[in-house]
């Protein structure tokens, strides 16, 4: 009996760290995916230009952080079109010089084709 308490705890105790590992993992992309949201609804709502870049720059930090995301293809091609600007890099917002109509509408989209 004490053998059979003694197994039952060890599985017990097994299945809870797996379960909490799984759950962080779980969790950690819900929050990441909530954030890619969040940035891809502002960027759609605003209509000021010179706030994309910095945007754009949250967006590329997080793609830094999880490179795993960059295995899609989309977010891929995403990342080197619009977050691999030396714009982004140096930290400048600049905006009507650089955002035409057609980009505007292109980074729509392709905001729409990213993946978590």
């Amino acid at each position: 009996m004490l053998g059979e308490t003694l197994i039952v705890d060890v599985a017990k105790t097994v299945i809870e760290k797996l379960t909490g590992a799984a759950g962080d993992r779980f969790s950690k992309h819900k929050e990441l995916r909530q954030r890619i949201e969040n940035i891809k609804r502002h960027l759609k709502a605003n209509r000021y230009v010179r706030t994309y870049f910095p945007l754009l720059g949250e967006l590329r930090t997080i793609f830094i952080e999880n490179p795993t995301l960059l295995e899609k293809g989309d977010n891929k091609r995403f990342f080197s079109t619009w977050l691999q600007h030396p714009v982004l890099e140096l930290g400048w917002t600049i905006g009507s010089e650089f955002w035409t109509k057609a980009k505007i509408i292109q980074l729509y989209e392709d905001l729409d084709g990213l993946k978590v």
